[in-house]
């Protein structure tokens, strides 16, 4: 065997087509003995029990097909091994062709194994015809008991030369999916949404592995999953897995929900804001039922009503406050970016639409600090051209929670057109501030009750109250509990007019929690406000952030439990 030859010429020899030494001078593989079939067969036996060892096949919680650990076939399938299932006396398979089957036909040397194979066909595929892994997935070719490669283009007869009916051709195209998982390594680029989406076969399953269920909605449902590294290049090189929130959409309008979502996320790549969700790869299957499923890197430290519950117990500090106005100016240049139209189409812009606590996602990357994210954009639209020169009708999605929507947005609003303007985020995150300060200067429990002293003024609706009332004439406004809580902050002496959190309750106030459309601040304006918020520390000291109390805090009513019949409900801290 002129294997010396074959290593002058270079190991891309199996790229182009492995051809047997003894094929290409005319000579036929010779025949084992019995002892050595048996031996072989062995070898076979024993790599095939290796491979299904059922504690290294995982069940996809999501396609529900099964898939193989990428670290059983490195430890399987080496050169000595493929060696022993393939060699004998003088057979054609020797050290330097089993090294190449390693590095090129790793995961087809698996299939044929699991397949049960003999020799004769895993040589003739392997060998003969050149099959490789960047073959894979093989489909049916029309006509012909022969598989082919949409990738390559090849087609592989061997297949229709062994066995009866294209039995052997069924048996790989089922097995295949088991080696053949995704794995999720494209590049973001500007081209149609259409082209991000995986396209999965029904049998293709996801590295995906330990789902635990989180939340769901009406139409869709988010779940904990581990992504196996292997299939992720970006994931750290030190990882045993990857954790990831699995999203699936469901329903009958569920591709059109899926398409929008996935737009959105790509023109919100544009940005490289950190405060905006990056989804690692969208996928879709069209099962029984079809799947539909987006998966984003998992938050570590949970939505912003956990990190407030969890916290609750941490000390005020000036620096938790600071850390705190910095994620709330980090959150408005998301929506500003948002607002502002994407880079390769400045007149595009996108409303969130639902902004709220539980949209707004707590990341703790190794080595920085924890950081907010605005996530959940299934109900962003993108619109095109400015708010003020449109004629269409506004945005009709109603699938927000209600406590954090504008007042706009209500049915018995007189100006109901103006449901979806750009500053309808900005009401939403006035929101979230205040009750973020609430927190900030009391604790979760206040914030809880805060929202139970709030009006519900919705048919039908049993949750959180909202932030504005509307008038018999349909004209909306800022409730009296709000405007109340308002008057109180500002009378604590740690929100004084030259403290940090003095001045945020006041752009709060007087432009963010405006009911009047046009009387509330944009997106820029915000971003400028809270900057200026957080550089007024320069000359001051850290008092600036969080300045002790002169007096005894006690807590308001609007922060305190709800009392029937009782008309002042204050307790001190």
């Amino acid at each position: 065997m002129p294997t010396a030859f074959l290593r002058a010429i270079g190991h891309s020899i199996f790229t182009l087509q492995l051809l047997p030494v003894s094929a290409a001078m005319g000579q036929g593989p010779s025949t084992p003995t019995d002892e050595q079939r048996q031996q072989m067969e062995g070898s076979i036996d024993e790599l095939h029990a290796s491979l299904s060892d059922e504690q290294f096949e995982i069940r996809c919680p999501i396609t529900r097909n099964k898939w193989l650990l990428p670290e059983v076939l490195k430890q399987n399938i080496t050169a000595e091994r493929v060696q022993a299932c393939t060699s004998y006396r003088d057979s054609i398979c020797d050290e330097f062709e089993a090294e190449d089957i390693v590095t090129n036909a790793k995961r087809v040397f698996a299939i044929l194994i699991l397949c049960y194979y003999d020799r004769s066909i895993i040589e003739e595929l392997l060998l003969r015809e050149g099959l490789t892994d960047r073959d894979l997935p093989l489909e049916k070719a029309p006509n012909t008991s022969s598989l082919i490669s949409p990738t390559s283009g090849k087609e592989f007869k061997a297949f229709g030369k062994f066995g009866k009916f294209g039995k052997l051709a069924k048996e790989f195209l089922e097995c295949q999916w088991r080696v053949s998982s995704p794995v999720f390594d494209e590049p973001y680029n500007s081209q149609p949404a259409e082209s991000h989406i995986r396209t999965l076969s029904v049998n293709c399953p996801l590295p995906l592995r330990n789902k635990e269920h989180l939340t769901n909605t009406q139409t869709s449902s988010v779940s904990k999953c581990e992504l196996h590294p292997a299939h992720y290049p970006l994931a750290n090189e030190n990882a045993n897995h990857v954790p990831v929130a699995v999203k699936e959409i469901f329903g009958k309008d569920a591709d059109d929900m899926f398409k929008k979502e996935i737009d959105t996320l790509l023109k919100m790549r544009q940005f490289n804001n950190p405060h905006l969700i990056k989804h690692i790869a969208a996928c879709r299957a069209e099962s029984d039922p079809p799947i539909r499923c987006i998966i984003f890197p998992f938050a570590s430290g949970g939505d912003l009503c956990a990190y407030w519950d969890s916290g609750d117990t941490q000390p005020r500090t000036a620096e938790l406050v600071q850390w705190s106005l910095q994620q709330m100016h980090g959150l408005a240049t998301a929506v500003h970016d948002l607002h502002g139209g994407f880079p390769d189409d400045p007149r595009s812009n996108v409303r969130h639409g639902d902004l709220k606590p539980q949209n707004i996602l707590i990341f703790e990357d190794p080595g920085e600090e924890k950081r907010l994210v605005i996530a959940d954009v299934g109900i962003a639209k993108v619109h095109m051209g400015p708010t003020a020169v449109r004629t269409q009708k506004a945005t009709g999605t109603f699938a927000t929670t209600r406590s954090y929507e504008a007042p706009e947005a209500h049915p018995d609003t007189k100006k109901r057109d103006e449901r979806r303007s750009r500053t309808y985020d900005v009401w939403s995150l006035g929101c979230i501030f205040l009750e973020f300060t609430i927190w900030l200067l009391f604790n979760v429990r206040a914030v809880n009750d805060f929202a139970a002293h709030r009006p519900k003024i919705w048919t039908g609706y049993d949750g959180p109250g909202g932030f504005y009332e509307i008038s018999p004439e349909g004209i909306p406004s800022v409730c009296k509990e709000v405007q109340r809580a308002l008057a109180d902050l500002l009378d604590d002496d740690r929100c004084g007019e030259d403290t940090a959190l003095g001045q945020l309750v006041r752009l709060i106030s007087r432009k963010m929690l405006v009911a009047e459309v046009a009387g509330r601040c944009d997106a820029e304006k915000l971003v400028e406000s809270l900057k200026c918020i957080l550089d007024g520390s320069r000359d001051k000291g850290k008092d600036y952030f969080l300045r002790p109390s002169g007096r005894r805090v006690v807590t308001p009513e609007m922060f305190c439990p709800v009392r029937r019949g009782s008309s002042s409900n204050s307790i001190t801290k």
